[in-house]
């Protein structure tokens, strides 16, 4: 049987994802609307339309390469990105909730703020839900 690269492996994020698709719509009985997984080594950008009247979830998460991953959530008023939330923690699983002023198209920014000593790129996962 060949050894398996866990530096490289996607699959302790895959594995988080199933976690939090169970708690996220069993224990907060709520819908899922994205799911997004992929290598970060630079700040990530996901655009989403969301509408007034919903709150939404949006839950990132990194592999163990990550001491600390930040979300900031952006609205477009007249071509310019606004800031209208983000995450303080310090972990690597950080979750916001947002609750568009008006239905349009929002830009979330994932970015990692601190790296585990030596590494310069992780996985992480982003899941938004309302």
């Amino acid at each position: 049987m060949e050894r398996h690269n866990w530096d490289t492996s996607m699959r302790p994020i895959m594995l988080q994802t199933g976690y939090l698709t169970t708690m996220i719509e069993d224990s907060l009985e709520a819908e899922i609307v994205r799911v997004e997984m992929d290598i970060i080594n630079q700040p990530k950008d996901s655009f989403r339309f969301l509408y007034k009247g919903w709150t939404y979830g949006i839950s990132a998460f990194a592999d163990w390469r990550v001491e600390d991953l930040d979300i900031e959530v952006y609205k477009d008023v007249d071509g310019k990105w606004i800031l209208i939330e983000k995450d303080d923690s310090t972990d690597n699983d950080p979750l916001i909730f947002v609750t568009p002023s008006f239905t349009g198209l929002y830009r979330i920014l994932i970015k990692v703020y601190k790296y585990s000593e030596g590494f310069d790129s992780a996985h992480y996962g982003l899941i938004i839900f309302h």
